[in-house]
């Protein structure tokens, strides 16, 4: 699986889901039923990790986002017979 390069936005708890869904939507452009799922996974995501932290966000927002992502990747590779590789589209 190829790894995403980064950056670490500041982000409100409530953008959090929309965040990973966002990424995962540019990296799965070509699955729409894909990335309904995966908006799924993120929102369920942020509610668990939300309830084991007690840092601010924005801290809480660095340390997890690239963790979650490789969760849901692997979570729709499981789930799939598909081969996928997460790059975006080229024009």
């Amino acid at each position: 699986m190829t790894k995403i390069p980064m950056e670490i936005p500041t982000v409100p708890p409530k953008t959090f889901g929309r965040l990973i869904a966002d990424r995962l939507q540019a990296c799965c452009w070509f699955l729409p039923k894909t990335v309904e799922f995966a908006k799924g996974l993120a929102r369920k995501y942020k509610k668990v990790l939300m309830r084991k932290t007690y840092q601010p966000i924005h801290s809480f927002c660095q340390k997890n986002i690239q963790t979650v992502e490789e969760n849901i990747f692997s979570k729709i590779e499981s789930l799939s017979n598909v081969g996928y590789t997460f790059d975006e589209p080229s024009e």
